[in-house]
């Protein structure tokens, strides 16, 4: 499989992402006939404008991978005005995408319901397709907890972990908060390329260095963190795009055998952990609902090999193999 790197210009904002997208156009002509393509599927918005200027000047399906709500996203959580040109320009091309494309991915019902309804009757429910983030389960298993050795974490030591970003949307102020309510021996593992953050938030929370453990590690070492982890976290600040987004570490926590406790109205995520009683879903970030949620876990008693299955049933990679090429598959017909 050929890969091809276009970097992006971002001096001199937003003059320099508007060359890289002029820039494209003739890059992706190029190399669309150079590779014999025959569909493209551009993720999310910005790559969505150049394949929108290709489309009907050559021979290619498009398959839109609109990936969350995108836009919705940087106004509640960037302080984008929805009244802005910028914001109101891309909502144009968002909806431009959903109509000519042949086919459009998502990641919730919910998101594919709102995107029906953003098309105003152009757009039919069979050309939607809801493919999951799926996960490799020879990557991602349980395993035993000798690495808790070299991290000087005694065994009567509870863990909770979380693996992602921390800005905003993300709760980790509010993780902090329910870690802190937490009684017996813990520790807290934070794994996050937003390090700098992380550490302010800890700074106004009062938190020591020795309660955490907060790394900005490779990919490749995230499972063997997870795998001596009792409990993982999964918060997001409730909002209308947190509706479309499908947490990719859900997946991961569950198939290395771990319980989940997480947000309702994030997705599908509720609809899972509810389901499958492998977590629990915390209605508000209130006290009462942090006591309620830690005496649920303190009576859980789900095998770790039962976590991991149903991480299989939901996250596994060939399940998202199978609805990919199901929504490819229908360009077909």
């Amino acid at each position: 499989i050929p890969f091809t790197q276009i970097n992006i210009n971002r001096k001199f904002r937003p003059f320099g992402e508007t060359l890289t997208i002029l820039k494209s156009i003739s890059i992706i002509k190029s190399y669309v006939k150079l590779q014999s393509i025959d569909i493209i599927m551009p993720r999310s918005i910005f790559p969505l404008i150049p394949v929108l200027f290709l489309k009907n000047k050559m021979d290619v399906k498009v398959i839109f991978d609109a990936d969350g709500l995108l836009l919705d996203e940087k106004v509640e959580f960037n302080g984008w005005s929805n009244n802005s040109l910028k914001y109101r320009l891309l909502r144009f091309i968002e909806k431009k995408g959903l109509v000519n494309s042949n086919a459009i991915i998502t990641r919730t019902q919910e998101a594919k319901n709102i995107l029906i309804d953003r098309a105003k009757g152009k757009l039919i429910s069979e050309n939607i397709f809801i493919v999951s983030n799926g996960r490799d389960p020879n990557i991602f298993y349980p395993s035993d907890k000798f690495f808790r050795h070299k991290l000087g974490i005694s065994h009567s030591e509870k863990i909770l972990i979380y693996v992602g970003s921390v800005g905003k949307q993300y709760g980790l102020n509010e993780m902090i908060l329910f870690y802190k309510m937490i009684k017996k021996p813990k520790r807290f593992i934070i794994l996050t390329n937003e390090v700098d953050i992380a550490l302010e938030i800890l700074k106004i929370n009062s938190l020591k260095n020795d309660d955490i453990i907060l790394k900005s590690i490779f990919p490749s070492e995230v499972p063997k963190y997870l795998q001596i982890a009792d409990l993982a976290l999964s918060f997001r600040i409730p909002s209308f795009s947190m509706k479309a987004v499908s947490p990719i570490k859900l997946g991961e926590y569950l198939l290395c055998g771990l319980p989940v406790i997480s947000t309702a109205n994030i997705g599908n995520t509720e609809e899972i952990i509810v389901s499958e009683k492998c977590g629990y879903i915390l209605k508000d970030f209130s006290e009462k609902e942090f006591i309620r949620a830690i005496n649920w876990y303190d009576n859980f008693n789900s095998s770790v090999k039962e976590l991991h299955n149903i991480g299989l049933k939901h996250f596994s990679l060939q399940k998202t193999v199978n609805e990919y090429y199901s929504a490819l598959n229908h360009l077909n017909k």
